[in-house]
């Protein structure tokens, strides 16, 4: 019988304790300005926005002797179409001099799954993309794609353990102690940019495709029954178009290739999918934006990928050479219309 209170005990301790805890931990993560400063000091004619498919794709110094012209890449690992509509709505659009086009990377049904990558540890940096006044129609959008029988229990689960979404800044908290505790002062930038290096997307094992594909590229970026016409109301895909429309910005989507099969053949979409970007497609174009694919592009070869989709850091320059030969004169084009374009 003692054995069963003691463990009734701690359940109790290791259910209780963090949701007591949490509720001192209720603020909002600061609104960063630093992404918009930067913008204004540059005043870049053309910015590429993305997750790590960007961040591991295109080398800035090679594009900047390639292509000749004023950039900024904004690339968030681990990003979404919520996050990119942030920022283009409190970064980009407020500028006094915006950029005239705006490159947004993007995998498979990503452009519509608004709650992708917005909870748990991915929480606090889109609440770093968020103005101190909170966005009240984000949440709104957020709230409503949330699927129903799944979204009580998530409810539940935030408001009993609020601590939750801060994780991913406590885990930022121990590190920067950490790095004051074991490091002299004049050490901690390169400690920080070695470390930060070390563990990117780009450090990522040849063989780590195995562990990220089945979540990331397969299930969670191309779900089924995910149907464009039926899912484009309730996505951030419309106000990110008619946003960029107002700032007269030129949008161009550019779908980036999934690394090719064993046998250097690439992955081709499955049915659903294909109807999916057709209609993906249609509306861009109809939008006035630009659609680049280079899913099948030959050119891109499995040799170019290290683990999963992300490329290796000695094929980036490689890759941005022939990215830009291949694609700037689309990026660069300011034409009103939209159009397809495809390797």
């Amino acid at each position: 019988m003692g054995g069963g209170w003691r463990l009734l005990g701690f359940v109790a301790i290791t259910l209780l304790v963090p949701a007591f805890i949490g509720q001192w931990n209720l603020t909002k993560r600061k609104f960063d300005t630093s992404p918009r400063e930067k913008l204004a000091q540059k005043k870049p004619g053309v910015v590429l926005l993305g997750d790590s498919m960007l961040e591991t794709r295109i080398d800035e110094q090679v594009l900047r002797e390639t292509a000749g012209i004023k950039f900024e890449k904004m690339a968030y690992p681990g990003s979404g179409s919520a996050s990119w509509w942030l920022i283009l709505k409190n970064y980009i659009a407020p500028q006094s001099y915006p950029p005239r086009t705006i490159v947004i990377f993007f995998r498979n049904m990503q452009l519509t799954l608004a709650d992708y990558h917005t909870q748990g540890r991915f929480r606090p940096r889109l609440e770093a993309l968020m103005s101190d006044n909170g966005e009240p129609f984000l949440e709104g959008i957020l709230r409503s794609t949330r699927k129903e029988e799944n979204g009580r229990l998530l409810s539940l689960a935030q408001r009993l353990y609020p601590l939750q979404k801060h994780q991913l800044e406590w885990q930022e908290k121990i590190y920067a102690r950490a790095l004051i505790l074991s490091t002299v002062s004049v050490e901690r930038s390169v400690v920080r940019k070695q470390s930060d290096r070390l563990f990117s997307t780009r450090g990522l094992r040849a063989d780590a495709g195995a562990y990220a594909e089945g979540d990331d590229n397969m299930t969670g970026l191309a779900p089924a029954g995910h149907d464009l016409r039926t899912m484009l109301p309730g996505s951030l895909l419309p106000p990110l178009l008619d946003l960029a429309r107002q700032e007269k910005i030129r949008l161009v989507f550019f779908r980036v290739k999934r690394k090719p099969q064993d046998d250097g053949t690439p992955h081709l979409d499955s049915g659903y999918l294909q109807a999916y970007m057709a209609a993906l497609k249609d509306h861009l174009r109809t939008a006035g934006a630009t659609f680049i694919d280079e899913t099948t592009d030959p050119e891109i070869g499995r040799d170019f990928y290290g683990g999963d989709d992300h490329l290796r850091e000695d094929r980036m320059a490689d890759y941005t050479r022939l990215f830009w030969e291949k694609h700037g004169v689309a990026i660069t084009a300011g034409e009103s219309g939209g159009k397809d374009v495809a390797p």
